[in-house]
């Protein structure tokens, strides 16, 4: 999920802010391949734990033309 956000204080003066959260669940995997179904050989499990991140990105900017 993303959130993207800008507001304009002045013509020149801008703030944007870009906010993400990411959320991954828990998983277990199980492999063994065909030929090991006798179950007398290797096997493996995989595992990926629960992942939430949380990311925020502020910029304010200046523009703004001097002269003419």
């Amino acid at each position: 999920m993303n959130l993207n956000l800008s507001y304009a204080f002045t013509q020149h003066l801008k703030l944007n802010s870009l906010s993400s959260y990411r959320y991954t669940t828990s998983r277990r995997n199980f492999n063994r391949t065909s030929a090991m179904e006798s179950f007398l050989g290797n096997y493996s499990y995989t595992y990926s734990d629960q992942i939430e991140d949380m990311l925020t990105s502020n910029y304010l900017s200046y523009a703004n033309t001097w002269g003419a």
